[in-house]
């Protein structure tokens, strides 16, 4: 600001600001924690996050978590809300833990990057960045290993046997089903319509397009150029696999 050098002592400070959320915090005793591992618990911190936001439709933006310590000494999860003063989601979290758990291991087992590195596609997100020299899919597997707790078979075997690796778990579970009907294999993952519109997979004919969540722009644009626009949300495998061709 003066531009003079400045002869003054230099310290690194971090800054932060007290609030209230709702929170869930538990540990996993039987997992040994030391300095060599905490790449490997960071992984898991941030699989669990990602597993909690699409097994439980919470926006990641609404969620966090931290490492801390129990009273007793063990190393422990911390998942919070971001809201201040809390959305339930936290408490949403460890009234579902299982389910958090298990869909975090598929996350991290279906992604396609190295074992031994992370992406966006499983552990990677803005808010992690200064970690993203630590996580690893191998880490947070390792954990969940020695937590006896697999893949589904549906993320080992995909539908049509593809591993679809940025695909949330309810939309594989639906290709599954109508892969094992005898469904003819669609388009998967691509960009459709005037607008290159993201859609989960499309049957060229009859021209069915299934997408995921709610997008009205999306859903009339594809519906303009043709396309019949299917919601994961708002069909399952009994009302999609009249309208598509055999396999």
């Amino acid at each position: 600001m003066t531009d003079k050098s400045c002869e003054g002592s230099t310290r690194i400070v971090s800054l932060a600001h007290r609030y209230e959320t709702d929170i869930a915090e538990f540990s996993f005793g039987a997992i040994a924690y030391d300095n060599d591992s905490v790449g490997r618990w960071l992984s898991v911190l941030y699989a669990l996050l990602e597993g909690a936001s699409e097994a439980l439709e919470i926006s990641r933006d609404d969620i966090d978590g931290t490492l801390s310590w129990t009273p007793d000494g063990r190393r422990s999860f911390v998942l919070f809300d971001t809201v201040p003063a809390g959305a339930g989601a936290a408490k949403r979290i460890a009234e579902n833990l299982g389910k958090v758990i298990q869909f975090a291991v598929d996350r991290v087992t279906r992604c396609d990057c190295g074992e031994e590195t992370s992406c966006y596609g499983c552990l990677r997100s803005f808010r992690n960045e200064r970690h993203h020299d630590k996580l690893s899919r191998q880490g947070a597997l390792s954990i969940f290993a020695e937590l006896k707790v697999e893949a589904t078979p549906e993320v080992v075997d995909g539908p049509w046997g593809e591993t679809l690796a940025y695909t949330s778990q309810s939309v594989i579970e639906l290709l599954l089903k109508l892969s094992k009907r005898g469904v003819q294999k669609p388009e998967l993952g691509v960009d459709l319509g005037q607008h290159y519109w993201p859609v989960e997979a499309v049957w060229m004919k009859p021209g069915v397009v299934l997408v995921e969540g709610y997008d009205e722009e999306r859903d009339s644009g594809l519906g303009s150029d043709g396309y019949t626009v299917v919601k994961v949300e708002d069909t399952d495998a009994d009302q999609l696999a009249p309208l598509l061709p055999a396999g």
